[in-house]
């Protein structure tokens, strides 16, 4: 996946599949309001990517290409619509006008064929995606980020790259945290470690967002373990650990507590660590004779204790498949298809 500049990146697809694949990580991270602009010659496999984005937005609808009726509108579940535009047919902006283009784009994602044809009537930010074909099955798709969005998400992606020193064909295996965490943090992380591990055929290890701190910690077999996430609106995600087998190890699913709901679930020695503000901290500090606060420095999460514990798994093993993960997001008590 060759970084081209701050905003663009290129990808090669080898057979309708991968083409698929990719797609349904773009779907992953598509929101109404969002425009998605397809341009190429036919036969480069647009509405296979299209097939892709619908699954991987949520859709159960079958794909097909719109160009005799323009539009299709794809349903998930929840109610939510998905908008296939196909501009093949339509000879320029004019034309695009009567659609009404603002009631296209307030009913979800807009994914458009053919974009260049009505380009001056679509949004300035878009993301672009150019196909060509090169021989037989193989495709070259050009990503190009039209606004702050995508932009920030390629250019956080080269930084670390950068900064590790390691370019994307000296990876050997991917880990990536799938919650519980933010909403969105969780669907633009998975996308772009699943479109990774696609792209270079890596090993993909998916861990809790909460597990990596629990390894920070010396083994104390008559603590509990308590780390805390905030989830927002006063709440708190929380994930339970015991000593097992030499390790810290999740004792029960994780939680999403109130800060008294926290407090009253501490009946044993336990050691608490994670995000908590000084509300939380003071509140906690009540129940002295059963919670031992770790301190702020010791609460910090580091990407190298999911290195180390995502590597540690690799070798045992114990590697994910990039198909079925799914973030965990505790609002709703249920995964996000990713």
């Amino acid at each position: 996946m060759p970084i081209l500049e701050a905003n663009a990146f290129e990808f090669f697809s080898r057979s309708p599949d991968q083409t698929r694949r990719v797609g349904m990580r773009i779907g992953a991270l598509l929101k109404t309001g969002d425009v998605v602009c397809l341009d190429g010659d036919l036969g480069t496999g647009k509405t296979t990517l299209v097939q892709g984005m619908a699954a991987g937005w949520g859709s159960t609808d079958a794909v097909s290409s719109p160009t005799f009726v323009l539009v299709n509108i794809y349903r998930r579940p929840d109610n939510e619509r998905f908008v296939h535009l196909d501009a093949y047919r339509l000879s320029g902006a004019m034309e695009a006008i009567d659609l009404d283009l603002d009631a296209l784009l307030a009913e979800g994602p807009l994914v458009v064929e053919w974009a260049q044809k009505i380009i001056t009537s679509l949004p300035k930010d878009h993301l672009l995606v150019k196909m060509s074909h090169m021989q037989e099955e193989l495709r070259r798709m050009k990503f190009t980020a039209n606004g702050n969005y995508y932009e920030d998400l390629l250019s956080s992606l080269q930084e670390a790259l950068v900064e590790s020193g390691l370019k994307v064909t000296d990876l050997e295996v991917i880990g990536i945290t799938i919650g519980p965490g933010s909403y969105t943090g969780l669907r633009i992380g998975a996308a772009v470690a699943k479109g990774l591990a696609f792209s270079r055929n890596l090993d993909l290890v998916a861990v809790s967002t909460i597990e990596p701190l629990s390894t920070a910690f010396p083994l104390d077999p008559e603590l509990r373990m308590a780390v805390v996430i905030e989830a927002g609106r006063g709440r708190l995600g929380v994930g339970w650990f015991e000593v097992q087998d030499g390790a810290w190890q999740i004792a029960e699913p994780a939680q999403l507590l109130t800060p008294e709901e926290l407090s009253k679930k501490i009946r044993v020695p336990t050691l608490v660590c994670g995000e908590m503000d000084y509300e939380l901290r003071k509140l906690l500090g009540r129940k002295h004779k059963n919670v031992v606060l770790a301190t702020p420095a010791q609460s910090l999460r580091r990407p190298s204790y999911l290195a180390e514990l995502a590597w540690a798994r690799w070798q045992a093993g114990q590697v994910s498949d990039p198909e079925t993960i799914a973030p965990v997001y505790l609002q709703t008590h249920e995964n996000i298809p990713g």
